[in-house]
């Protein structure tokens, strides 16, 4: 009995699709947590009201451990080295809040960064579908 290693796709439409689009596990990580910079197109409207809700969920909760920890920090005196670790929590919700406010430029920038890798070389091109680092 022999086995095969080798993995199909009947559908070549979906797979070219992917292909065919920069950055998509990047982008799709950034839509599951409500940053959508290339305009997904959500299964169904319960789904979308289901990730608004998540994101405000996920918002809310952001938000509260940043003023828990500035609280909590600054009412027990704690020592710098122990502030420094919080710090990189309070860089990243910022971070969001920041890519959620100026999401438009993101969406413009995504799209050049596509249109500009898709530009590349047909050597580049074909050496990156062979498997071969850039």
């Amino acid at each position: 009995m022999e086995y095969s290693c080798s993995l199909t796709v009947e559908d070549d439409e979906i797979a070219d699709k992917r292909l065919n689009r920069h950055f998509d596990v990047f982008l799709k990580t950034f839509w599951i947590f409500g940053l959508d910079f290339v305009g997904y197109d959500g299964p169904s409207m319960l789904f979308k009201l289901f990730l608004k809700n998540m994101d405000l969920r996920k918002y809310f909760c952001y938000h509260f451990c940043i003023a828990v920890d500035v609280v909590w920090y600054f009412y027990h005196k704690v020592q710098e080295d122990v502030l420094a670790e919080s710090v990189t929590n309070w860089v990243t919700v910022m971070t969001f809040d920041f890519m959620l406010w100026k999401r438009t430029e993101m969406r413009k920038l995504m799209r050049l960064v596509q249109i500009e890798t898709s530009k590349l070389t047909e050597k580049t091109q074909k050496e990156s579908k062979g498997g071969k680092i850039l």
